[in-house]
């Protein structure tokens, strides 16, 4: 290198490049580290998993077309509705303080809260 281009400031300059290196490195190594060591599913990385979630499309159905979701003739349709109000009366009749316990609680324990919301995680 010739003499007269160099800087003065040239070697201030690379011993902060190297301290900045030097400290940088080890974070950069343990980081990497902790990546690795995460589950290859987003469960292990929870920024990415609601990044991720949030360019999903909601979705809701109401009473007729979740009876139909799967394109069912009428006659399934009907046989599903009436399985699933068979199905509500069953446990209203044989559990009907379990549903009253369970009515009690819910102000209490945000589980139900949560559950109650039909806020519940995609199938």
């Amino acid at each position: 290198m010739d003499p007269s281009f160099a800087s003065p400031a040239l070697p201030a300059l690379t011993a902060l490049g190297l301290a900045l290196l030097a400290w940088t490195l080890p974070r950069a190594r343990r980081r990497l580290q902790l990546s690795r060591a995460k589950h290859r599913s987003l469960a292990g990385h929870a920024r990415m998993a609601k990044r991720i979630a949030g360019m999903v499309p909601g979705y809701a159905y109401d009473e007729a077309r979740f009876f139909a979701s799967d394109g069912a003739p009428p006659q399934v349709q009907a046989l599903r509705r009436a399985g699933l109000q068979r199905l509500s009366d069953t446990y209203a009749r044989r559990y009907p303080q379990s549903a009253a316990m369970t009515a009690q609680a819910r102000d209490a324990l945000s589980d139900l809260q949560f559950t109650g919301s039909y806020r519940v995680p995609f199938q």
